[in-house]
């Protein structure tokens, strides 16, 4: 049997078990969105941004912190909360614009990795992500060097303890 129609038979009679690697793009989007802060007027005015407004949806920022008061003291607010007020880009290495939070978290969650204004980076350019993660129950050595050549942790599991490969009855593909 050729190399190529053993990785074949490898790969229907093995099962791979992908696990997602860690710091993914969603875990670091959900990290950074849950720490965005939350800016009061005395912090907007401290800015020097009084007169300012958002430069996506150019709503005063006066008026979005207004707007997020009278939300908060509503029992149902149309809104979740966390969409209401102001954020400041505030890590060392983000740019420290400020955006009402609504428009900056449909940003990042639109899958956009840095500043709609400068481009500066949004994510922490020192957490590098993780290739995913493969079990691989059963399956040849050269089975688990192809998961890797694709960019796999593996991890390689006999079935049942007896060697690898295709059982003697296999007589190739016809």
């Amino acid at each position: 049997m050729s190399a190529q129609q053993r990785l074949l038979f490898d790969l229907f009679s093995s099962t791979p078990v992908i696990m997602p690697g860690r710091n993914r793009f969603e875990d670091r989007v959900a990290a950074l969105l849950k720490d965005l802060p939350r800016l009061t007027e005395a912090e907007v005015v401290a800015a020097g941004e009084r007169d300012g407004s958002c430069s996506v949806c150019y709503v005063p920022y006066l008026a979005i912190l207004a707007e997020e008061e009278t939300a908060s003291a509503m029992d149902t607010p149309a809104q979740p909360l966390e969409h209401h007020g102001l954020t400041k880009l505030s890590k060392p290495w983000q740019c420290g614009h400020i955006f009402c939070r609504k428009d900056i978290t449909k940003w990042i969650k639109d899958r956009n990795d840095s500043c709609p204004m400068c481009r500066k980076s949004l994510l922490d350019p020192n957490v590098q992500e993780e290739a995913p993660s493969l079990q691989l129950f059963g399956g040849s050595p050269e089975l688990a060097a192809f998961y890797r050549q694709q960019g796999f942790n593996v991890d390689e599991r006999p079935v049942d303890g007896s060697s690898r490969g295709p059982t003697s009855s296999f007589n190739g593909f016809a």
